[in-house]
């Protein structure tokens, strides 16, 4: 059976494409989230604004290790593709 008759795309490249324009998608609307909340803070300096930007960065990092997990899983996929 020839190689190429063999080779089965796991994820074809829209989807690649897609999962990692959701994931910059992601952290720039985290980013501007957490802006907008320093911002807010920055005018009022009170707890509670300090409490949200406390809040929107623990989300931040969240949002970006996530983003981080999905593309390195991602590059693993396109390695064992590769390597079939």
């Amino acid at each position: 059976m020839p190689s190429s008759a063999r080779k089965s795309n796991l994820i074809g490249p829209d989807v690649c494409a897609r999962i990692k324009q959701v994931s910059a998608d992601a952290g720039r609307r985290q980013d501007a989230v957490i802006v907008h909340a320093m911002r807010a803070w920055a005018r009022d300096q009170s707890a509670e604004s300090l409490e949200f930007v406390e809040g929107q960065l623990q989300v931040g990092c969240a949002v970006r290790k996530r983003c981080l997990q999905l593309e390195t899983d991602l590059c693993a996929v396109e390695q064992l593709e590769s390597l079939v």
